[in-house]
């Protein structure tokens, strides 16, 4: 699953080291989601919006394209 983690870091100006102290998540996990390796459960997307001070929405948005 895609997502803006990324994105919203740089554009907030926030550290990794942060989000991964402010979620409880590890760094390997918070990474693997970064390179869209794992996708994070409801739980955890919102563990990582909230660190963001993002809707869930914005770093995770519904995918519309087609399933091949």
């Amino acid at each position: 699953m895609e997502n803006k983690i990324r994105e919203v870091i740089e554009a907030k100006n926030i550290k990794i080291t942060d989000v991964i102290r402010e979620t409880g998540l590890s760094k390997s996990y918070i990474y693997a989601v970064l390179a869209n390796n794992s996708v994070p459960s409801l739980v955890n997307a919102r563990k990582i919006a909230d660190a963001l001070q993002v809707d869930i929405e914005e770093i995770f948005p519904t995918y519309t394209g087609s399933i091949k």
